[in-house]
């Protein structure tokens, strides 16, 4: 179960990646699609993985986050 806090931070962060960010055009890292990018920093522990997706992928990657 994830807590409240935790949802109401996740779609701060989603407003802020979609909405505030400046957004280039070029190729989806995961799905190679041409598109507007969101930058995404995906943290795994110390690791820091650094993203550039397009409104789709950014999606499924987030929803997967929350489960």
């Amino acid at each position: 179960m994830v807590s409240f806090t935790a949802l109401l931070n996740r779609a701060h962060r989603r407003f802020i990646d979609k909405c505030l960010q400046k957004r280039g055009f070029g190729a989806c890292e995961a799905c190679e699609k041409r598109s507007l990018l969101i930058h995404y920093d995906q943290k795994d522990g110390s690791e820091v993985c650094e993203w550039e997706l397009c409104e789709g992928c950014y999606d499924r990657i987030v929803e997967s986050d929350i489960k």
